[in-house]
């Protein structure tokens, strides 16, 4: 198995991710997407156990979060350090300073907008040259993808 989507509707259950250590080898795992309901009362648990998760994908080079609920916050602290590409619902334009403030070793970024917005994306590039951030991008109404030079050091 090299790719998983993870689709829970209502709370993770303790044993989910003892479960899925068990009945997969995770270190196989080159992908993972994730919709899964954070629940005010269990966030902190669900975090966590996603955390764990994918700490046993070492070889995970893509996370994709189709949950629009999840700030950016919560997605910096899920991410781990050998994931490359990141795939997100957001739609603020801080949430996204922050994810490319905090991830810098995400080679490319795909923020995916849930309304119509011409100009977010030209704001966010002019934002991202303003910084001396080496990147290729490609935007429309409705999402923006970059490539990060991960080479050169970011500020």
């Amino acid at each position: 198995m090299t790719e998983l989507i993870l689709e829970m509707s209502n709370q993770w259950s303790i044993v989910s991710s003892q479960f899925f250590s068990t009945l997969f080898n995770l270190s196989h795992l080159l992908k993972i997407s994730l919709n899964i309901y954070f629940d005010k009362d269990s966030t902190w648990y669900i975090m966590n156990a996603i955390i764990n998760l994918l700490d046993e994908a070492p070889n995970l080079h893509t996370f994709h979060n189709h949950n629009k609920s999840v700030n950016a916050e919560m997605i910096c602290s899920i991410v781990p350090r050998h994931v490359k590409y990141l795939q997100v619902n957001i739609n603020w334009i801080n949430d996204m300073k922050i994810i490319v403030e905090q991830l810098d070793h995400l080679s490319s970024i795909t923020f995916q907008f849930s309304t119509y917005s011409p100009n977010r994306s030209k704001k966010f590039v002019k934002w991202l040259m303003q910084r001396k951030t080496s990147f290729t991008f490609w935007a429309n109404s409705l999402c923006l993808h970059i490539w990060l030079d991960t080479n050169l050091t970011r500020l």
